[in-house]
This record gives structure tokens, sequence and C-alpha cells, in this order.
């Protein structure tokens, strides 16, 4: 798969026939997956998907969150196997999203190619979302899937969200159909960890990613490019000294070696207790004793 980044001023080289998968992709969960599954499936000659460079609940948004399930490298490396031909990546800024439902057609869609459209029943574009699947019908095949559910809910990225903040990590992988995963560089902490025997990587987050609900988890940390077993902290470190915003410490459960500014990928598997405040630093490392016997149990792929 090819990625293809250009703007309104510089368009790509024409691409006749093309199928192209529509969405915003964040989370890039089952049902985006399904589009663009369908979008090579689909497609006569060239089959590609559209992001954003940026994530338009940046421009969009007013009183809703700004947080992001996956980047956009995330979501390229997320669609990388289903095998389309290119994913077109259009660079955003606020000015984009104010474009008329049939500018975005004759501006981005026509002029790459298009002749095939795969998007969701509830797909809207353009300024204010005018544009729906109606007005895509007036200029291209479209290929409407319907909303997919699970147990009668929606799979959407917002669901999905408020699943991961309340800490409901396997709910959130069912929805997804995948692990939700950070990524970032880990970056040099307070040494709380080394001091009561348990180094923590402290992870630098590359992009504003939901966070969990403050606790311990299991999950693997993606370093050195091998997954190993991890003990995952998210939070504001109550019993050393309450943080201002929580953080993300991971315990590697197998390796112990200095990965000061490496890059790693961070995958949540499984909620083991919520974040409280403990009476000493004995109680602390006593529980967190506990909560490794119990990472060590666990098999990453049950």
């Amino acid at each position: 798969m090819e990625t293809i980044k250009f703007s309104l001023d510089n368009l790509p080289e024409k691409k006749d026939n093309l199928t192209l998968a529509l969405g915003t992709f964040d989370g890039f969960h089952k049902a985006h997956y399904k589009l663009a599954l369908n979008a090579r499936l689909e497609a006569t000659s060239y089959s590609g998907i559209l992001f954003f460079s940026s994530s338009p609940e940046n421009y969009l948004s007013r009183n809703k969150s700004k947080l992001i399930l996956t980047s956009l490298d995330d979501k390229i490396r997320y669609v990388s196997k289903i095998g389309l031909d290119y994913a077109y990546v259009v660079d955003v800024d606020k000015s984009f999203f104010s474009l008329a439902p049939i500018e975005f057609i004759k501006r981005i869609l026509l002029p790459l190619g298009v002749s095939s459209i795969v998007v969701g029943e509830d797909f809207r574009f353009g300024k204010d979302g005018a544009g729906d699947v109606t007005l895509l019908r007036q200029f291209f095949k479209v290929y409407c899937l319907k909303i997919e559910k699970l147990d009668g809910v929606k799979i959407s990225s917002s669901n999905i969200k408020e699943y991961i903040e309340k800490g409901e990590i396997k709910k959130a992988w069912k929805f997804l159909g995948h692990p939700y995963e950070i990524c970032g560089y880990v970056k040099k902490g307070f040494q709380n960890g080394h001091k009561i025997g348990f180094p923590t990587l402290n992870i630098s987050l590359k992009d504003n990613y939901v966070l969990p609900l403050n606790g311990v988890y299991y999950g693997l940390c993606y370093c050195l490019g091998l997954p190993y077993k991890a003990l995952i902290n998210v939070g504001n470190n109550p019993t050393i000294g309450k943080l201002k915003e929580p953080i993300i410490e991971v315990h590697l459960l197998n390796l112990n070696k200095d990965l000061y500014n490496d890059f790693v990928y961070v995958s949540f598997l499984e909620f083991k207790r919520k974040e409280i405040k403990f009476n000493s630093l004995q109680e602390l490392k006593n529980q967190i004793e506990d909560d490794k016997k119990w990472a060590l149990s666990l098999d990453p792929f049950k």
C-alpha cells in the first residue's frame, strides 16, 4: 500500500476508477475495517482510503473531548494489513472543514479519479455535515454499509472511548477488533519505581490519546522489535506524591533494560484494579507484588 499525502493546492496524480473508503476512522474499529475491506473487494481498478492529516475533533469540537483513539500513523499501520492500493492523506486546517459538500466532491474526490465510494449509512461530510449518501450518489456509485452493532450497541468511536475511560478494556477490545494501544517515547521520570524495587518506563505520549481509567492493567509493551509482558499503571501516584496530570508507567515483567528515548507501543489487555492511596510505601510494595504475580499468570493471547 502506498501512502500519498496531498493538499487542496497540490493534488496527486489522478487514478481512474478509484474505489475510496470515507470516514473519520478514529480507532480503526471493526466497522472501519469493514469499510476499508469492502473498498478493496469492490474495486475494479484501484482501491484506497482517505485520511485527514489531523483529527476533525481538533477543529470541530466545542464541548466535546478532543482526545483520540488512534493517530494518523496508527490508522495507516492498521489499514496496511488490508491490501488497499493507496492511503490518501489530505492536509487539513480549520478552513478545510468549512468546505461545502459539493466543494469537497469537486475539489478532492473527482480530481482523485473516484468512481465508487464506500461509506456507512450515517456518513456525513462537508460544512455542518450537510453532505450525505444521497448527494454522493449523484456523482458516484455508492456502497452504503449498514450501522454495525455488537450486543445491540452501535460500534462507534464515541462508545469505545467511553468504555476505555471506564476501564472496560476488554469491552473496548471487542468493539475495536484489536487491543487498545497507545504509543510514545520513554522519558526519564522521578525514579519512584526504582526506589521501591519496581522500575518503570515513563511514557511520553506521541498524541492526545484517550487514557484508560486510573488504575492497574496487564498488557504488552512493544519495544526493541518484540512484545514484552507488562504491568501498566495509569494514574497520579497518590501514595508517593500526587501528580496534577495522570501518567502512564510500564513495568516490564521479563526485561530489565535502559530504554530511555526509545519509541514503544503499549497495548492494554486486562484491568486489575482502580488506583488507590495506600497508607505506607510498604503497603504499596505489597500490592504491586500481588499485581505482578497476577500479571505473570496471564496469557496475553487469550
